[in-house]
């Protein structure tokens, strides 16, 4: 109970800057497992935030679908750096539209109560904020599972970042 404390009001805090004019948020959804060989079919979904022009905050989930909807559930919060440019430059002007994202956080899966650190790589983005989309394609995470004593890798072939502050839509023409 009490890391489902910690990781909401992680959320609340990471939610403030969607009430800040020079930041910018999105809505995530995506394909990703993290039992591997994975016995049905699962999907992600979180919120992005951008915390300056090359930083990005994210808090995710991932839950299989099938065989039994939502039996398999894992958590997540992350901080991305942006290595190829700016992801977004705070103004009308799009950041870099092809990036790559490394990251560090930690994870908690629901089914086997494990949690730990990761490292995550996301070797291909296109689009920014200022555009309102933004592809992420091959995000592997590699992290190790502290209470079992094994290591965890989860992989998303897809996310979709659809962005609802910072776009084009939200400077002056």
């Amino acid at each position: 109970m009490r890391k489902i404390l910690i990781m909401v009001s992680l959320l609340a805090l990471m939610a403030m800057p969607l009430f800040s004019s020079s930041f910018d948020a999105a809505f995530s959804i995506g394909q990703a497992n993290y039992k591997w060989w994975p016995d049905g079919i699962s999907f992600s979904y979180g919120i992005s935030l951008g915390l300056t022009d090359r930083f990005e905050a994210d808090v995710w989930g991932i839950s299989y679908l099938t065989p039994e909807p939502f039996e398999h559930n894992m958590i997540g919060a992350e901080i991305d750096y942006a290595l190829l440019g700016k992801r977004s430059t705070g103004s009308e002007v799009s950041g870099s539209g092809i990036n790559t994202l490394i990251g560090l956080g930690a994870f908690y899966t629901f089914d086997d109560k494990g949690c730990g650190p990761f490292i995550s790589i996301t070797p291909v983005t296109i689009g920014s904020p200022v555009t309102s989309r933004r592809e992420k394609l091959f995000k592997t995470m590699i992290g190790y599972d502290i209470p079992n004593k094994r290591m965890m890798v989860a992989f998303s072939l897809l996310d979709l970042d659809f962005y609802v502050k910072g776009t084009y839509r939200d400077y002056p023409y």
